[in-house]
């Protein structure tokens, strides 16, 4: 059951990773005058609204994870 809690973090890290990645990426071309800035400027607010679903996603898993063990630490009598 634990790792059915875990799998969503794995994704949405995943992607968040990705696109705070091709954030900075694309950073540099505004930097370069490649890409106008409003394009950094709407990937930028994209990957905090990822980084924030995977923050919330992660504590729910977090949480999860600690009832499961807290529940097999009763049955076992620890």
């Amino acid at each position: 059951h634990i790792a059915a809690v875990r799998k969503p973090v794995f994704s949405i890290g995943t992607w968040a990773m990705l696109a705070t990645i091709l954030t900075a990426i694309l950073g540099a071309s505004v930097d370069t005058k490649v890409l106008p800035p409003i394009v950094h400027g709407l990937l930028a607010y994209g990957a905090i609204a990822c980084n924030f679903a995977a923050i919330k996603i992660e504590i729910g898993a977090l949480t999860e994870s600690s009832r499961i063990v807290d529940e097999v630490n009763a049955l076992l009598g620890a």
